[in-house]
């Protein structure tokens, strides 16, 4: 595809995502997206307040690598910090994968291997939210160019574009991008010259240079907690234990492509893809698709996140089909048409048995309206430390906190549910109060802050009693503004 192409095609992506997010007011409440914002407002925070203790805790702490945090920056500084500059940063990902996967086609004699991978769920989809699943397909895809470029490893300049790839690729998102650009690389090493692993060489100091760092804190903080998970199975946000068996423990991942990855006619083409013989560019695509695969297969713990990467090695050879291609691309037309216009029927489609778990990848901005930036608004502009508590399912205590946060960043935010140690410790320092909950109640009950703690799983009785604490707190406040919400109330307080 020519430069044009990819130019025209990097635009519509960014109007799709500028389109979706201003319909779609709140952060998706299926992934991480909540948590992801609120690190990189910490960070954000820490840099603009030159705080280098709370940087590095931020950068090397996290359970996330900080890279993710730091490319929109330079959209932070313009857009200023909100959601919004964050889920713009992707559009730098989507140039990156274009360009990848159209330079990969380029190798393959294909041209229509951009259009094929922007019309896959597991893209658009994950353009329009903050999270790193983007990133991953973007930098392994760059990574597998360059690989291909490298003819084996003996192209010193390609070489270390691989490992500069995986470095970055390493510090979007944990360890994924691993999976998929080292493999290919191995049968490169059979009976190689001393050249190729002088190349090699090279090309994991670029990694480590740029992921060494991060990787050595997060190693000593976390690898307890990543082995338990490889023989554990899937653990859902209520504690549900999900663990594949029989024959659906292995065909996950197949089944998961045609279901929301790619839908089923760009996955079946992508499927037919795989058949030809292994070698050229078709090897290194094809030992990173069936690897990937295979090492996600025996790992307990099935997400479909994981193998997103995949979709670019996959849309390169699908595109390789001849005629066969068009059909592809109206099936892509049809899925964001579909879960990501919700102008046609469409989405997933197989027994949830067989791809359990099933997570959300794709769908239609909510064009929900919510009252939260009017009630911030009659906030006086001397509150200094705000309690926040929502009761309401859609409208979650996380996503209220990230509200007050980007319209008055230097002010501190507490979520009684989210910190209710914090609450507690500091409930006397409280100046303002924000509270979603039934429209029959004037203030939150110790009934209903109890139910909120154990649907979050506490156990109340290793808890302080953050809910007597919050109840005697009433009479110290005074209602500023009421606002329906739905089903339930946002309402404001303000301490006299």
């Amino acid at each position: 595809m020519s430069w044009r192409g990819l130019f025209g095609l990097w635009v519509l992506g960014a109007v799709y995502l500028f389109w979706w997010v201003s319909q779609n007011p709140l952060p998706d409440g299926f992934q991480n997206e909540y948590l992801l914002i609120g690190n990189a407002l910490d960070l954000w925070g820490a840099l603009t307040d030159k705080d280098l203790w709370h940087m590095r805790w931020y950068m090397y702490t996290g359970y996330w690598p900080w890279g993710l945090y730091a490319l929109p920056w330079p959209l932070m500084a313009i857009l200023g910090p909100g959601r919004l500059a964050l889920v713009a940063g992707n559009l730098i990902h989507l140039m990156v994968l274009l360009v990848g996967v159209n330079a990969m086609g380029r190798a393959m004699g294909t041209r229509w291997a951009p259009a094929l991978i922007m019309l896959c769920p597991g893209v658009f989809g994950t353009l329009v939210r903050f999270e790193p699943n983007l990133a991953a397909i973007a930098w392994t895809a760059a990574g597998l160019a360059f690989l291909i470029r490298s003819n084996g490893l003996k192209n010193r300049g390609d070489a270390i574009g691989w490992g500069v790839c995986l470095g970055l690729g390493l510090m979007m998102d944990r360890l994924n991008v691993a999976f998929f650009l080292i493999p290919p690389v191995l049968p490169m090493l059979w009976r190689a010259p001393r050249r190729v692993w002088r190349n090699l060489a090279l090309g994991c100091a670029a990694t480590l240079l740029l992921s060494g760092a991060y990787y050595r804190e997060f190693f000593l903080r976390h690898s307890d907690e990543l082995l338990g998970q490889v023989g554990s199975g899937e653990i859902d946000s209520a504690g549900v234990l999900t663990k594949p068996e029989g024959m659906a423990a292995f065909t996950y991942y197949p089944l998961v492509l045609l279901d929301s990855q790619a839908g089923p006619i760009v996955g079946l083409l992508m499927l037919w893809g795989l058949i030809g013989r292994m070698r050229g560019p078709r090897a290194v695509l094809m030992t990173t698709v069936f690897a990937g695969i295979g090492i996600f297969t025996l790992i307990s713990k099935h997400q479909v996140f994981y193998t997103l990467p995949l979709l670019a090695p996959l849309s390169v050879l699908a595109a390789s089909r001849g005629k066969w291609v068009a059909i592809g691309l109206l099936g892509g037309v049809w899925s964001l048409a579909s879960v990501g216009l919700g102008v046609v029927p469409g989405g997933p489609w197989m027994p949830e048995a067989w791809v359990q778990p099933r997570h959300t990848l794709a769908r239609p901005p909510s064009q929900e309206v919510w009252p939260l930036q009017t009630a911030i608004e009659t906030l006086p502009p001397e509150v200094k430390h705000i309690a926040v508590l929502s009761e309401s399912h859609a409208l979650y205590e996380g996503f209220v906190v990230l509200a007050i946060r980007e319209a008055r960043p230097k002010t501190q935010v507490r979520g009684v549910v989210l910190d209710p140690h914090g609450s507690f410790e500091h409930a006397h320092e409280f100046d303002a109060f924000i509270w979603v909950g039934p429209m029959d109640q004037a203030w939150p009950t110790v009934d209903g802050i109890h139910a909120q703690l154990i649907e979050d799983h506490y156990d109340l009785n290793d808890l302080p009693p953050i809910a007597r604490t919050l109840i005697n707190q009433e009479d110290r406040f005074e209602r500023v503004g009421t606002w329906p919400a739905g089903e339930q109330q946002v309402v404001t307080y303000v301490r006299p």
